[in-house]
């Protein structure tokens, strides 16, 4: 089940989907995802395209500020990251993971 969240930095707008469980299709209406204490996610966003999506350092170091910000607000704990040139991958544990609401609040 996808479940999102956008934070916005400067020019960099980012949009977080989680995958819990098996990847399926979603159909409607989609089950309650199931929740678990301290959840640990890999987090993956290629550009359309295989396009790049950082052009230089200043847009790692954007994202990275707009991640950081994404952190503060959420309590998400970011493990581990690497970003490519078209993509980028994140090792993020949610910390402050709210039982019983099914799908995460989007913003955006």
């Amino acid at each position: 089940m996808l479940a999102g969240k956008g934070f916005s930095h400067g020019k960099h707008h980012i949009r977080l989907y989680f995958l819990g469980g098996s990847a399926q299709k979603v159909r409607m209406p989609r089950k309650i995802r199931v929740e678990y204490p301290d959840p640990v996610y890999h987090v993956m966003s290629r550009g359309d395209r295989r396009e790049s999506i950082f052009l230089d350092d200043v847009d790692r170091q954007d994202f990275l500020k707009t991640l950081a910000d994404a952190c503060q607000k959420t309590g998400w704990q970011v493990h581990a990251y690497c970003l490519m040139d078209n993509h980028f991958h994140l090792v993020v544990e949610n910390t402050q993971c709210q039982y019983g609401g099914g799908e995460a609040p989007t913003n955006g």
